[in-house]
């Protein structure tokens, strides 16, 4: 365990410049309409897990339980953050994170051929390898995911007689395994509904809309309120200095907008 002598609080870890200090995580939900921050959180912690659903319940109290959809990154778009809107009558418009592992180069020089080049059938869970031969269901565990929580993995396996005679094991196995083995998270299928959404037109224009709406909230505020340091130490002081800091953003965008005043009707 790591920890700052100046912040026992803040977690040490890399920040978006890549300089190792300690650090506290800083959540806006912001109307996309008027730029208005309608809630914020902040957490000892260096990346969003968890942080999903205490934002969407801190913006149902705040407006009388109106909030019915979010606009989001990658990093809030898990299959639990899905389960989770889903719970929360949430429709979440996020990204799904592209977790694909580095291609696998084998002993013999050539590239592994990717778990997602073997298809899976919903209906009958089972899975068939690139050379269409059937793989062995071998059994379903519970992979740990941050707070204590887990998402079910399938884990399929080829046996080695079929594997030999394969045309296609000196791109799939090599070095001492006989066998290739393939692994799919028991909802996988959730996330792939969520990618077929994203791809959406209506999917293309939330990626815009997050980036027009939320990261100007945050470069407003480092670049010209000095958001980037804290001056308070512990969470019982960042916390109120981030509310005060979204008040005084909400404070000059409402009065920019009663400047401007209503939009002429078209």
């Amino acid at each position: 365990m790591v920890i700052s002598p100046a912040d026992i609080d803040a977690v040490i870890g890399k920040d978006k410049k890549k300089v190792v200090r300690p650090l506290y995580n800083v959540q806006y939900m912001t109307d996309c309409a008027s730029d208005v921050i309608v809630a914020y959180g902040v957490w000892a912690q260096n990346n969003d897990n968890g942080t999903l659903v205490p934002m969407i319940q801190k913006t149902k109290a705040m407006t009388a339980g109106r909030l019915r959809k979010v606009h989001a990154d990658s990093g809030y778009c898990s299959i639990l953050d899905l389960q989770d809107c889903t719970n929360e009558n949430i429709d979440l418009f996020a990204p799904v994170p592209n977790n694909t592992a580095a291609s696998r180069k084998l002993p013999n020089g050539e590239i592994q051929i990717p778990s997602k080049d073997f298809c899976f059938d919903e209906s009958t869970r089972t899975m068939t390898c690139p050379n269409g031969n059937e793989m062995r269901f071998v059994k379903e565990v519970q992979v740990p995911r941050a707070c204590g929580r887990t998402v079910g993995e399938l884990r399929f396996e080829q046996s080695a007689s079929v594997c030999s005679a394969c045309p296609l094991a000196f791109r799939c196995i090599g070095g001492k395994s006989k066998r290739r083995t393939v692994a799919r998270q028991s909802q996988q299928g959730v996330l792939d509904a969520q990618k077929t959404k994203m791809e959406s037109e209506q999917g293309k224009r939330s990626g815009r809309l997050r980036g027009q709406v939320i990261e100007r909230r945050f470069a407003d505020g480092k670049l010209h309120r000095n958001q980037e340091p804290q001056n308070g130490r512990g969470l019982h002081r960042v916390r109120p200095e981030v509310g005060l800091l979204a008040v005084a953003q909400n404070t000059l965008t409402l009065y920019n907008l009663e400047k401007r005043g209503p939009k002429p009707a078209t």
